[in-house]
Order: C-alpha cells, then structure tokens, then sequence
C-alpha cells in the first residue's frame, strides 16, 4: 500500500513542525504509512530510502543528523545505521 501523504506539496505548509513520530521498520518491500517531512538519524553509517518522487537514495548520515525529506520508505538493503525515526 502506498504511503499516505498528509503534507502535499503547497508552499507554506511543509514549514511547520512535525505533528507525529514513528520509529521506522527498514523494508525493501513495504511504504511507510505516511510521506515523512523529515527523518531524524541514530548511529553514523548509511541510510537508503526511496523519495516520494520515486528516487532511491543512499547517503552517509552520522548520529544526530536530521534529513529534510520526503521519504516513502527506508530500505533495509542499504541501510547500516542504529535506528531512523519519520516525522510527519
């Protein structure tokens, strides 16, 4: 089921805080329930996920980064890092 996407792409609106918080459970097959805003980072390695645009990316991130993007999924395969939470 594809993530759903409570914050579309209107200008103004992506600029508030996040209202919610979700550990997220790596997938290589399963969307998030919902787009993330953002993605905050434990543990230093890599991270690689899929956009809402449909880009698979994977990045170095260290602990404590927090990543300003649109995220349908975390991909387990990629994906070296403790833990990555999605706010929404």
């Amino acid at each position: 089921m594809p993530a759903i996407d409570n914050a579309p792409d209107t200008v103004g609106d992506n600029s508030s805080p996040a209202s919610n918080v979700q550990i997220i459970v790596y997938s290589d097959t399963t969307d998030l329930p919902f787009v993330s805003r953002a993605l905050k980072i434990v543990g230093t390695g890599t991270i690689a996920f899929i956009t809402k645009g449909e880009q698979t990316v994977t990045m170095p991130v260290r602990d404590g980064d927090l990543l300003p993007v649109r995220v349908s999924r975390v991909l387990l395969t990629g994906t070296t890092v403790s833990q990555v939470f999605s706010l929404w």
